[in-house]
């Protein structure tokens, strides 16, 4: 398998394979892989988790600091998938 790599940050990578099939998510030690048409609904996932506890709506949450660059490299996965080029 060859990989892509469009997004990364210090600690969670975000790869779409060559045939465009699947992400391939890495933080640290643990990796997981997804069917390309899940990403849009594991940066939903993500997005929860940013805003979790929230005092309103659409704002961070306490734990927001733990997701931001997971939400930011998610995002541009799926802006890749769904726009067919690759992000900066």
């Amino acid at each position: 398998m060859r990989l892509v790599v469009i997004a990364m940050s210090d600690r969670f990578v975000a790869a779409i394979t060559k045939d465009r099939s699947r992400v391939v998510m890495t933080r640290g030690t643990w990796r997981h892989t997804i069917p390309a048409e899940q990403a849009k609904d594991w940066l939903v996932m993500y997005r929860k988790l940013w805003g979790r506890k929230a005092t309103k709506p659409g704002e961070p949450g306490p734990y927001a600091r733990f997701y931001e660059s997971t939400v930011a490299r998610m995002e541009k996965v799926v802006a890749e998938i769904e726009g067919g080029r690759h992000a900066p």
